[in-house]
């Protein structure tokens, strides 16, 4: 029960920190509105990394999930603002920030 508890709790504060986005039919009836992106852990000699990206609905239900690839290039120019991979992101996946 715990397991449950921990589990629904992390999940609802990641759908509660998700960045807004331009609302967008996806699928069957389903609209996205926001989105919640995440560095999956790498090397600290990498020159690549992958990010794992959960999409909601007005309800903060997620309707999508999917990693991206960022190549070496896109890596280099990633600097000190995190907000450069929500961005990157977002051009992937063709959305846009509200």
């Amino acid at each position: 029960m715990k397991k449950v508890f921990f589990l629904a709790l992390l999940l609802g504060s990641i759908a509660a920190q998700a960045q807004k986005i331009q609302p967008v039919t996806i699928g069957i009836n389903k609209v996205a509105d926001s989105i919640a992106v995440r560095v999956i852990s790498f090397q600290t000699t990498a020159k690549s990394c992958q990010l794992y990206y959960q999409i909601f609905d007005e309800v903060k239900k997620q309707i999508d999930e999917g990693n991206l690839e960022v190549n070496e290039q896109e890596f280099n120019l990633w600097g000190d603002d995190n907000k450069y991979l929500e961005n990157l992101a977002l051009t992937k996946l063709s959305l846009t920030r509200k």
